[in-house]
């Protein structure tokens, strides 16, 4: 299927998810529910989204620093900008990993080290999500017992993901692996699979190294369920900080399913779903997922004047140097 095929597709679930939703529940009460937003608290919500990018970027600057690749704070912290605007507004092109990728490795070098740091926090990141809603749903267990479906989809996200990692990081499977691609004479493919775990083998194999980028990730996955948390004080929803610490993780796990345009349609019905679970009506639901949005879209915007402002730079360097 050809890119813009899909695109297409993807674009008549999101239209038909929201005309859905917006079927059952009018769009006058959800922004009814809008203007009731404290001011105060989405503030602070703003906040936490901001830091949340430092601490990503300090957990990237750690893992290229084990590859012994230095590369300025100020370097990361704008093509993590940037990488969040192609994420949102560009995605059937190319991905926001890709492009922190290939900046890295611009900067670098070193192509592979550049694509494994990146997939490593990405890893890494979602074994901590994982972490923290089974902490919470253990913590919590009394408030959200009533929802048992919810505290089993904690339990399987937690099980999958260790048990996906501790796969993707035994040395007898990826050499059965690499042997496969060999006999399939898929040469190409087995190099490159080479070179990727041997640049994540330096990381690995360094003591402390994992650990270290794992409460890293736990820090910055603390920071994001608070964020939503307090997203959730601006508009008043009333619901147990342990029951958003079970949810956002399935909730942010979906969203990363390529079915429709950054999760529009399938953001607001998860968030309707979980959150009517424990009384939440639509209309608050979706006002909370578009809240949620509009930051994205505000995180995403300033990744976009940040990338405007390098590229009229280089082009600048380059018609001084021709």
């Amino acid at each position: 299927m050809s890119k813009r095929a899909w695109l297409i597709i993807k674009l008549c679930l999101s239209a038909l998810l929201i005309g859905y939703l917006l079927q059952r529940i009018p769009l006058r009460d959800i922004l009814h529910s809008l203007a009731q937003v404290d001011g105060l608290w989405l503030g602070v919500a703003l906040l936490l989204a901001i830091v949340g990018k430092v601490i990503s970027t300090l957990r990237w600057r750690y893992l290229l620093a084990v590859q012994e690749m230095p590369v300025p704070f100020g370097v990361l912290f704008c093509s993590l900008l940037v990488g969040y605007f192609f994420n949102n507004f560009l995605p059937s092109t190319i991905g926001g990993d890709a492009v922190r990728a290939f900046d890295v490795a611009r900067y670098s070098r070193r192509n592979m080290a550049s694509v494994v740091t990146v997939l490593t926090e990405r890893v890494m990141g979602i074994l901590a999500l994982a972490s923290l809603a089974l902490v919470a749903a253990l913590l919590g267990f009394k408030l959200i017992r009533p929802v048992n479906q919810v505290l089993l989809l904690v339990v399987f996200f937690f099980v999958v993901s260790f048990s996906g990692f501790f796969l993707i990081t035994r040395r007898s499977l990826v050499e059965q692996g690499v042997r496969l691609l060999h006999r399939l004479k898929w040469m190409k493919l087995a190099q490159k699979s080479e070179e990727a775990y041997g640049a994540f083998s330096v990381m690995r194999d360094r003591r402390g190294v994992l650990t270290n980028v794992f409460m890293i990730s736990a820090l910055l996955q603390l920071n994001v369920l608070l964020y939503y948390y307090v997203l959730s004080l601006s508009l008043h929803l009333g619901v147990s900080i342990f029951y958003f610490f079970c949810i956002i993780p399935v909730i942010l796990v979906t969203l990363q399913l390529p079915v429709s345009i950054n999760g529009i349609g399938v953001r607001e019905g998860l968030y309707v779903f979980f959150l009517g679970l424990v009384g939440v009506g639509g209309e608050r639901a979706i006002a909370f997922s578009w809240l949620d949005f509009s930051m994205t879209i505000v995180m995403g915007l300033a990744g976009g004047v940040v990338f405007a402002l390098r590229q009229t730079r280089r082009s600048d360097e380059s018609a001084r140097s021709s």
